[in-house]
């Protein structure tokens, strides 16, 4: 009996410890931007900074000045009472099976991450971090925990060429050591004190190689259009087990279309955005597919909305100099088809940047950045 609650805590901490994924029929993204979160996650004719490396690698010719991300730090959690659901059961004085009565059906959704960026025109590198963990307690008569985690940390290097007057072709190469899995475990297993086979099946690990291609085109006309295409992971991206009694999920290819277009009337600007996700993944609905976006970019704050699988998203910035605070409050469809069972999230970010021109000179990094559409365009 001594050891079943030590067991209950082992489980519980290292899953908060170790980042996890979402459920199988997530359409997972590693290394996402919170701000493009905020408007619907189309961000792939709209990103023209350090996060191209992850969203579209012919961005980087949009590039302005050389600019440093110090670091950019996210965290998110599911649901309002997620974290109030766990302490319950961390509290609970009940021993066995019945610490988990009043847990059967709720869902756990934690994210965690971080990069550093230095990129230039037609140039970047990246180290980052991004990890989720989802877990869900099913089937009160034989009760086990479904759970979902992937950690990804990297090295990211991309490059981007003009192909013609304000296009550009781009591509990354990208190491990954990725930890994760899909288990379903039951709870006698590390009640009776089997852990084990637990640690082994969290502790997969893998390293892989990988590539994206993209191509971004801004076309001279009203209102700055601009239509991009990104094929990310080309021929998907497999991973050699290092760790664990089997290797980490591999990473699927994925092909997107993007449009985005805008005005900037100088006291504010606004980008509209739509991404066509998933293209080749047929047996994914439509609506799990498109995303739509906008952005309203006033002096020191940014306000965005959209539309991502289905379910509305919010997002805003403030701007403190060096510093940026984001936020995203987005739904995720983790069932088969669009409106079938979202799972609502809220991600906070902050970073820090620094910008210099070619002279090295330190400047304001949001005009490095190019954040309105006049000069983002």
């Amino acid at each position: 009996m001594k050891n079943k609650y030590v067991y209950e805590i082992y489980l519980f901490i290292y899953l908060f410890l170790n980042s996890g994924s979402v459920w199988s029929a997530e359409l997972f993204e590693y290394a996402q931007s919170i701000r493009a979160l905020g408007m619907g996650n189309a961000y792939t004719a709209v990103v023209n900074d350090g996060d191209a490396l992850f969203y579209n690698p012919a961005a980087l010719g949009r590039v302005k000045g050389i600019n440093l991300t110090v670091f950019n730090l996210n965290t998110g959690i599911n649901g309002e009472n997620a974290l109030q659901s766990a302490q319950t059961i961390a509290d609970s004085s009940a021993t066995g099976i019945d610490r988990f009565a009043d847990y059967f059906g709720q869902r756990i959704w934690l994210g965690l991450g971080g990069k550093i960026n230095l990129y230039m025109p037609h140039f970047g590198i990246a180290v980052y971090d991004s990890g989720s963990m989802g877990f869900e307690l099913k089937n009160p008569i034989l009760p086990y925990f479904d759970i979902n985690y992937l950690n990804d940390y990297g090295l990211v290097v991309g490059g981007s060429f003009t192909i013609a007057p304000s296009a550009y072709l781009g591509f990354t190469a990208k190491k990954i050591t990725r930890m994760g899995t899909r288990e379903q475990i039951g709870i006698s297993s590390f009640l009776d004190g089997q852990t084990t086979n637990i640690e082994s099946s969290f502790n997969r690990r893998g390293n892989g190689y990988g590539a994206d291609l993209g191509i971004v085109w801004e076309i001279p006309a009203p209102f700055n259009p601009v239509i991009s295409g990104v094929w990310k992971d080309v021929g998907g991206t497999t991973f050699l087990k290092e760790a664990g009694i089997q290797k980490p999920p591999n990473i699927a290819e994925e092909k997107i279309l993007g449009v985005a277009a805008g005005f900037d009337l100088k006291v504010f600007a606004l980008t509209a955005a739509i991404d066509y996700k998933h293209i080749e993944t047929p047996k994914e609905p439509l609506g799990k597919k498109l995303h739509m976006g906008l952005e309203l970019d006033l002096p020191l704050i940014d306000v965005r909305g959209g539309f991502s699988q289905g379910y509305y998203t919010l997002g805003a910035s403030l701007d403190f100099f060096l510093f940026q605070l984001d936020v995203a409050y987005y739904g995720v469809e983790i069932g088969e088809y669009p409106g079938q069972d979202e799972d609502r999230r809220i991600q906070f970010a902050m970073t820090m940047d620094l910008g210099f021109d070619p002279s090295f000179k330190f400047i304001d990094f949001n005009k490095v950045k190019g954040r309105k559409v006049k000069q983002r365009r």
